[in-house]
């Protein structure tokens, strides 16, 4: 086995975690994946292709964005914004996201538009990543109001999603963060 590079996040020592096969949380299925020892990032847990294990782990970079690195930065970002006024509540908020979605929804249109050959304004792939991103913004923004962790939340989300389904895709489980052990469709 090829060594492990540092975590791309914070220069910590890697390690592998295996899961085994018995393990119920996921699903039964065994499976292997990288662990920052110092700030829990984690790559992809892998089922059948174990080989590639630590060459996906050393493919990722310093410049791959967690969610984490989002939130410090949106929660930086809203006090100056504000002013040292009161900051959005969640009623803003959600308004704020569904708004994004539909300008995401909107580049869509205008993109399948396009496609059928139909008369219309334009859009791009890139109109349409902006968008998207804003969606992801407002989605953290969202979710800090909150108090939820958005990894911990996906991660169970796609989770359970899989197991449901009767997938063997899984994600790593964070070990901590609230979102992580709220009942399935509440998101407080």
């Amino acid at each position: 086995m090829s060594e492990l590079l540092p975590c791309p996040f914070c220069g910590g020592e890697p390690e592998q975690v295996d899961i085994p096969a018995d393990e119920p949380d996921h699903g039964g299925a065994g499976g292997s994946f990288i662990l920052c020892r110092s700030c829990d990032a984690a790559g992809p847990i892998h089922f059948d292709r174990k080989e590639n294990l630590v060459q996906d782990w050393n493919r990722r970079t310093g410049g791959d964005l967690t969610l984490a690195a989002l939130r410090e930065a949106n929660e930086r970002r809203q006090e100056e914004w504000c002013r040292g006024g009161p900051l959005p509540d969640l009623s803003f908020r959600g308004n704020e996201l569904a708004g994004e979605v539909g300008e995401a929804c909107n580049e869509i249109k205008k993109l399948e538009r396009e496609r059928h050959g139909w008369a219309g304004s334009r859009s791009s792939d890139e109109k349409l990543a902006d968008e998207l991103a804003d969606v992801i913004i407002c989605a953290d923004l969202v979710a800090a109001v909150r108090g939820i962790d958005l990894s911990a939340a996906v991660v169970r989300k796609f989770n359970a999603t899989s197991e449901k389904v009767g997938m063997s895709v899984m994600l790593p489980t964070p070990r901590t963060g609230r979102g992580a052990e709220t009942p399935e469709g509440d998101a407080r």
